[in-house]
């Protein structure tokens, strides 16, 4: 099984010389924090949604349902994201980075 992370390329700081790994993130890895990050979204939706009904079983439900929905929308942000170049060293075709500004 390969690594979550793969380094792809040495990324120097041009004012310090300072050398920054640059590493490529993989859909497993997305997913992974998307629902670690929703276990923590559907506690406090379904503590709100208790407090509000009264009713643990509704408070459960809205909760697990919001998590559902929000976990399949922050993996396509995630996604699209992945794709965006802006904020990333420019690369040539062949994925090498460029010198910004040369």
């Amino acid at each position: 099984m390969p690594p979550s992370r793969c380094l792809v390329q040495d990324n120097p700081d041009r004012d310090t010389g300072y050398v920054y790994p640059v590493f490529m993130s993989s859909r497993r890895r997305h997913l992974a924090k998307a629902v670690s990050y929703r276990v923590f979204g559907t506690a406090g939706t379904a503590a709100a949604a208790y407090v509000f009904t009264g009713n643990i079983e509704i408070g459960a439900t809205i909760g697990v349902l919001d998590s559902a929905i929000k976990i399949g929308l922050y993996y396509m942000h995630e996604r699209a994201w992945h794709r965006i170049a802006w904020g990333e060293p420019r690369r040539d075709r062949a994925g090498t980075p460029r010198s910004a500004g040369r």
